[in-house]
């Protein structure tokens, strides 16, 4: 893709995306306030920013619940996802089995060592409140750095995406703005910016990512790489650079019927009635503006002198029997705050919160863990669709792309031979994704529960179950590492030693 093409694209993608614009724009006024505007620029700490905004539902019902997706899928405090042979007769071999658990473990370092948890945090809020968001995934190794993985989050007012014939984004064409200083470091030895005199002034770049149509396994370079990415400013090439991973995740909340490419989310849902509480609450505050300091009604030339409604201020009037309230001020107090609460169950509704949320319960003892489980449960139930999506388009990308990333860098110990050419898939173990694969769990349970009953009773029947493969089910949905596991061999080996 040459460089006409790559800024038509870029043209045509942001005019295809005008019509979300303008939506998008609007839900991070009242949703995420705290971010610049989408294509309204606002200032850090811009008082106007902040006039028009009267409620705080969306806003903290969104952080709620993108907090609650963070914790579920991809807790920092825990392992969340394991890598596993898809040849099962591998996942049984010790030398194999332990290689793989330690690259797990070495990339859940990798993870919590970089920036990714403040990231997909972010992501995630961008996520319930547009539907649709985009993360970056790169690496730093330097001689004076030690390696690390870097994650950014594209803001979608910069960047437009191309699907290929599997509607699946392929493309990825992003503008940047820096300054020169920072292009001068990012493109030290190109001649293209010494026009420009000062060096904070903004310099705009675009960077198109696609899949390459060259590529060539048997052939070196970027330009032969499965993905490749080319720089360019005003048309002018600066770098190709090469991908043996697609470097972007874009993933949606829910689909929009018809459209291939942007999802919808919560804010989107509930937009109608965001912007009816605000404007409830500005009718509200300034009903109790006028009961607090009324307006008040009095004959032509009935005040002498100015009015003074400060403190102990003393007006003086001809006749105080001239001077009123003005009526009806105080009608309808009641009613406006019923019609507030009904708007905000409504937003909490669309988000889900209290569903998410264990009930507070006043001088009792805290949830138990049965409870959180079923609102795992409850959430899996309300979100199966979204978690599915998000899995597929974030989660299993992102763990292939930083996985050939550590393998290329050597971040892993030395493969066993009889894994090097073994095909890795992954299994996630987040709490939400735990309460997926607990009912078998829970059923083997009932089960031996029931089969020590009926075994007093009957000794054949407690030959049925083969207690064995019960127990390694167990273990494996509580993911007890496989290093403290003995094998099917060497069990077999202690029953004949007491035999």
């Amino acid at each position: 893709m040459d460089a006409e093409a790559t800024y038509r694209l870029y043209e045509e993608g942001k005019s295809k995306r005008g019509q979300w614009d303008d939506t998008w724009d609007e839900i991070a006024y009242y949703v995420l306030p705290s971010k610049t505007g989408f294509i309204t620029e606002f200032s850090p700490g811009d008082r106007e920013r902040w006039a028009k905004r009267f409620d705080t539902t969306a806003g903290q019902a969104n952080k709620t619940l993108a907090n609650h997706i963070h914790m579920a899928l991809c807790s920092p405090s825990q392992p969340w996802f394991e890598l596993y042979y898809r040849d099962h007769e591998l996942n049984k071999n010790d030398d194999a089995k332990e290689w793989i658990e330690d690259a797990t473990e070495r990339m859940f370092s990798a993870f919590n060592e970089s920036n990714f948890n403040g990231q997909i945090n972010t992501l995630f809020q961008n996520l319930c409140a547009f539907g649709t968001s985009c993360l970056e995934t790169t690496f730093i190794s330097r001689p004076r750095e030690p390696f690390s993985l870097v994650f950014h989050n594209i803001k979608l007012s910069n960047c437009v995406f191309d699907i290929d014939q599997h509607s699946r984004v392929d493309t990825v064409v992003q503008e940047y703005e820096t300054t020169k200083r920072q292009a001068l470091q990012m493109f030290p030895d190109k001649q293209v910016f010494k026009d420009i005199k000062s060096d904070s002034q903004k310099v705009k770049i675009i960077r198109c990512t696609y899949e390459n149509d060259k590529w060539d396994p048997k052939k070196k370079g970027a330009k032969f790489m499965p993905y490749i990415a080319k720089w360019y400013y005003e048309k002018k090439e600066l770098l190709v650079e090469g991908f043996y991973e697609f470097p972007y995740m874009i993933p949606r909340f829910d689909e929009v019927d018809g459209e291939q490419v942007y999802g919808e989310g919560p804010g989107i849902l509930s937009l109608a009635d965001i912007r009816s509480i605000n404007k409830a609450k500005q009718l509200e505050f300034r009903k109790y503006e006028k009961a607090i300091d009324p307006p008040i009604i009095t004959t032509a030339g009935g005040v002498i002198g100015d009015i003074h409604i400060e403190a102990s201020g003393n007006t003086q009037v001809r006749d105080v029997r001239q001077v009123a309230v003005m009526p009806g001020i105080d009608v309808g107090v009641q009613y406006s705050i019923y019609k507030g609460d009904e708007l905000r169950d409504a937003i909490r509704k669309a988000y889900k919160i209290d569903e998410l949320l264990v009930p507070e319960r006043k001088c009792q003892n805290p949830a138990t863990a049965t409870e959180i489980q079923i609102r795992y449960e409850q959430m899996q139930k309300m979100m199966g669709a979204t978690v599915g999506r998000i899995e597929a388009e974030l989660l299993k990308p992102l763990i292939q792309r930083v996985f050939g990333i550590m393998m290329r860098h050597q971040q892993f110990k030395p493969v066993p031979d009889e894994a090097l050419a073994a095909a890795v898939d992954v299994k996630y173990l987040g709490p939400l994704a735990k309460s997926q694969l607990s009912h078998d769990a829970v059923a083997i349970e009932r089960a031996l529960q029931a089969d020590q009953v009926l075994g007093a009773q009957d000794p054949q029947a407690a030959l049925v179950l083969e207690k064995e493969k019960c127990a390694r089910v167990l273990y494996d949905r509580d993911n007890v590492p496989a290093s403290v596991i003995r094998s099917e061999k060497d069990v077999k080996k202690l029953m004949e030693a007491q035999q």
